[in-house]
């Protein structure tokens, strides 16, 4: 009976002139392997930056240079800070209502058009992401264990940075209110206060406090920084939110007619 044919692979004999005849098919086999993964590893080692073997093709090195590019790589940076500032906010921050990081500024903007559709005014919104981020005083992280301050812990504001946002929450930590506020100043008092711009809940979450729970929070602001008031307008259709705003001890301001200059009377008033 004839003995089965078999193959011994195992490596080439480096030792002898393996080059020269007779080859073994398994020579051939582990030849090719060697040649395959030393090219593999020139191409691949140190890819993302290139290598003197194999430099990036120009257009894929321009292409990491993309302005657009870049731009979403530090969004993305900014959103990881904002979380981790978040996550060093004290606890009272956390739940019921609390100023907060860039990383909400979507949940404003978006709460903004809410309050606009409310208001039957849709199309009057022209905020977005990014002048909301260059005009709101933004929450800075404070130390973990801090304790809670009716004054906010925010970037300072300026002229061009005027405006700070409180955001309310639900149980579950979703946003559901805010209230968005800069600084007033009475002169009879000579003391400093707040003028409320929007105070805005969500339609499926009132009556639940959350509205109240603001209010509070800048009459708090108000009272430690010694001031003087903390005042807002109501349109006079809004029947429930007046009902409301006096039942926290709020007076109508019934003497008083609002004035306003925008938009091309603003214009045509500096340049004259």
């Amino acid at each position: 009976m004839a003995a089965a044919a078999s193959f011994e692979c195992g490596f080439p004999n480096f030792s002898n002139t393996w080059w020269e005849p007779p080859f073994t098919y398994c020579d051939f086999i582990h030849l090719f392997d060697f040649i395959t993964i030393t090219l593999v590893v020139f191409l691949i080692c140190d890819a993302d930056q290139g290598t003197p073997f194999l430099p990036l093709p120009p257009d894929v090195d321009q292409e990491r240079r993309d302005p657009e590019r870049l731009v979403a790589i530090e969004r993305l940076l900014d959103v990881r800070d904002a979380l981790e500032e978040r996550d060093r906010m004290p606890e009272s921050y956390k739940s019921g209502a609390g100023y907060e990081g860039k990383l909400y500024v979507k949940v404003i903007l978006d709460l903004i058009q809410e309050l606009a559709d409310y208001e039957k005014e849709s199309n009057a919104v022209e905020a977005t992401e990014e002048t909301l981020l260059n005009t709101i005083a933004w929450a800075l992280p404070t130390e973990a264990g801090a304790e809670a301050s009716p004054l906010p812990v925010t970037e300072p504001t300026s002229p061009a940075r005027p405006a700070r946002c409180i955001l309310a929450y639900g149980p579950e930590g979703t946003p559901v209110g805010m209230a968005l506020y800069f600084y007033s100043y009475s002169t009879w008092r000579a003391k400093p206060g707040i003028f409320l711009e929007d105070l805005y809940v969500r339609q499926s979450e009132r009556k639940k406090g959350y509205g109240n729970l603001l209010l509070k929070a800048l009459a708090k602001e108000v009272v430690a920084m010694g001031g003087g008031r903390l005042e807002w307008n109501v349109l006079k259709w809004n029947e429930p939110s007046i009902g409301f705003y006096q039942s926290i001890g709020a007076q109508r301001m019934d003497d008083w007619v609002g004035m306003r200059l925008d938009r091309e009377g603003l214009e045509k008033l500096a340049s004259s």
